[in-house]
């Protein structure tokens, strides 16, 4: 049986204006999703032991934690969800130790419609993996 949603999709971040945004995007989109968001270091580990995502969406600095734990703590629980990085601004140096660590992609606040367009394509892809494993 097919679920209703094609794709779940883990927000991490504690910026509201941020959430917002992401779910507005994705609201407005045709991608059937089910989105959950998380705050907290022991909700991240929550989801990710009991809930595990398709898809991660993180900011790159949430003050308790930053991106490269939610990394850290993803491939702790073996989970191989993707992670995109959503940022206020471009940092070389940052983006390069995420990309480095392993972080499928990073957006600005402003490219969030791209995001939901990158997204839609990445589902293909993750439904095709589901079919061959």
């Amino acid at each position: 049986m097919k679920s209703f949603w094609e794709i779940r999709i883990l927000l991490v971040e504690t910026n509201e204006s941020v959430i917002r945004l992401v779910e507005k995007a994705m609201s407005e989109s045709r991608l059937k999703h089910f989105l959950r968001w998380v705050r907290t270091p022991q909700d991240l580990e929550f989801e990710l032991q009991f809930n595990a995502p398709d898809l991660i969406i993180s900011g790159r600095n949430m003050g308790l934690f930053s991106a490269m734990e939610v990394l850290r703590l993803n491939e702790q629980y073996g989970n191989k969800a993707p992670c995109i990085i959503i940022t206020t601004d471009r940092s070389i140096e940052l983006d390069t130790d995420l990309a480095l660590r392993g972080v499928y992609e990073i957006f600005t606040q402003a490219e969030i419609k791209q995001m939901v367009k990158e997204i839609g394509f990445l589902k293909e892809q993750l439904q095709s993996q589901k079919i061959t494993a």
